[in-house]
Parts: structure tokens; C-alpha cells; sequence
């Protein structure tokens, strides 16, 4: 029961937090495509909630895998980077750091999110798109991803230099 609340406030803020960044997307692929930005609005957003929902269990599984392959599972002393990334996924019991962990982490793994994200939505709109498939519609989707990302970077940068560090 508690894992259903924990997933339904996940896709509650990650839609909210969407509609910005895909309305941006979807400005910006209508710019360098023919395809008009009424017609796009609802399969960029479609794509980004598909590429959210897709990346961030990915995310945390390839961290629980690196996590219990380099220490076991262990908390060891090793980079505070490293350290914070991969215990993204088990922050909780450290909540008197949280604050300012999440953001570093959020950070550190935005390429990962990037990639996984970009090719997600790349292929979706390709297919939802297939009559439209233009040379320079991957681009876009790519070239637009790379805009709504920089965009984000100054919002964790603040949110981790905003609070004190343990």
C-alpha cells in the first residue's frame, strides 16, 4: 500500500515537473521541423512522461548494481561524489543530509539522464512522427533535450549551494 502512495506522488511531481521542460521540447522541435507545435505539444509531453517513467527505475537499478558490485552494499568512506551518487536511490536514512545531497547527486547523474531520456523520446517521436521522419528531426529532439537540460542545471546548483552542509 505504501509503495502504490510512494509511486503515485512520483508520477504526480515528475508530470507537473514535465509540462514546463516538454513545452519548451516541443517549441523548439516545431522551430527546426515542419510539423506544427499544436500537433506536436501532447507527443512531446506523451514522450517525456514515457522517458521520465523509463529512466528513473533504469537509473536506480544500474546505481543498485554498481552499489553492490564495488562495495557490496556497504557504506564505505570513499568520494563524497561517489559516495552521494550512488547511494541516490537510499538517501532516506540519511535525511539530516539529504538537502544537499539530492541535488549533487541530481547533478552528477543529469548525463546519464540526458542520454537515456533524449534516446527515449527520439524514438518515440520518430514513430509517432514516421510519416514526418525528417533527417533533422532526431537533431531537434536532441538539440531541444540539450536545452531544457542546461535550463535545469541552474535550479540544482542553487538547490544545492542554498542549504548548509553536513
Amino acid at each position: 500500500m505504501l509503495a502504490a502512495y510512494l509511486i503515485s506522488i512520483f508520477v504526480f511531481w515528475v508530470t507537473l515537473s514535465i509540462l514546463p521542460l516538454a513545452a519548451i521540447e516541443a517549441w523548439w522541435i516545431a522551430r527546426a521541423t515542419s510539423i506544427r507545435l499544436k500537433k506536436l505539444a501532447l507527443p512531446v509531453f506523451y514522450a517525456n512522461l514515457v522517458s521520465a517513467l523509463f529512466r528513473v527505475p533504469l537509473v536506480l537499478l544500474i546505481l543498485l548494481i554498481l552499489k553492490l558490485s564495488f562495495d557490496s552494499g556497504q557504506v564505505s568512506d570513499s568520494s563524497i561524489l561517489s559516495l552521494v551518487t550512488l547511494q541516490t536511490p537510499w538517501l532516506f536514512p540519511h535525511l539530516a543530509n539529504f538537502y544537499w545531497q539530492f541535488p549533487l547527486a541530481t547533478l552528477a547523474l543529469l548525463p546519464v539522464f540526458f542520454a537515456i531520456s533524449t534516446g527515449v523520446e527520439s524514438l518515440l517521436l520518430r514513430r509517432l512522427f514516421r510519416e514526418r521522419a525528417i533527417a533533422h528531426g532526431t537533431r531537434a529532439v536532441w538539440t531541444a533535450n540539450t536545452l531544457t537540460f542546461i535550463l535545469t542545471i541552474p535550479f540544482w546548483v542553487y538547490q544545492y549551494l542554498s542549504v548548509p552542509h553536513a
